[in-house]
């Protein structure tokens, strides 16, 4: 990784991150969000995520490396009827066209813990399922 390179929350470079690799495995969730444009909130699909980011599809394609602000419902892990919403900063690494809208691929910036841990949480209790 070079000095220039830019890195998320957890200190990963971001190009780590977009590119599939099994060290950042993804799962697959349907979770309401919204990002936050021009003062006015748009609604997304969180379709997966790993412990550095997430896959969003929605009906803009976002500019590679803008900064979004997201809000997300995510399910509580053990009781999937509560709900927390989860808010973060997000960096975009690639943004498409496919048949449902645009799928972005968001590298985390900044996150509180409380919100970290909640998603922690998911990816624990997917990789013990995986076992």
């Amino acid at each position: 990784m070079s000095l220039t390179e830019p890195n998320n929350a957890f200190a990963l470079p971001l190009t780590d991150v977009s590119n599939g690799s099994s060290q950042f495995p993804w799962i697959h969730v349907n979770w309401h969000a919204a990002v936050q444009v021009s003062g006015t909130f748009v609604n997304v699909k969180i379709v997966e995520f790993n412990r550095a980011g997430f896959c969003l599809v929605g009906d803009i394609a976002y500019m590679n490396g803008k900064t979004l602000s997201l809000r997300i419902n995510v399910r509580n892990p053990i009781n999937r009827s509560e709900q927390q919403s989860v808010s973060c900063e997000a960096s975009v690494i690639s943004s498409v066209l496919t048949r449902a809208g645009f799928r972005t691929d968001v590298a985390i910036k900044s996150i509180a813990s409380a919100h970290q841990e909640m998603l922690n949480s998911w990816l624990k209790i997917h990789a013990a399922a995986r076992m």
